[in-house]
């Protein structure tokens, strides 16, 4: 199940990106708009790094003990 999960998602995010750069969007502001696939490379990089900044902040002492109520 979670191999077939993981294909789907892998799916969708390639569908994403596909429209990404068949599909213009009507007004680009920023120059990083012309770019494409840069909206979800960008969001793949954020949930990246708050997933390592998380791990990083819960060695460093944020972890209680297993007998830190008894």
């Amino acid at each position: 199940m979670e191999g077939t999960l993981r294909w789907i998602l892998y799916g969708v995010l390639a569908l994403c990106l596909v429209a990404d750069v068949v599909v213009p969007p009507e007004h680009r502001y920023f120059f990083w708009d012309r770019i494409p696939g840069f909206n979800a490379f960008y969001g793949f990089s954020a949930a990246v790094i708050i997933i390592i900044v998380a791990e990083l902040l819960a060695g460093t002492g944020l972890r209680q003990d297993e007998d830190f109520y008894e």
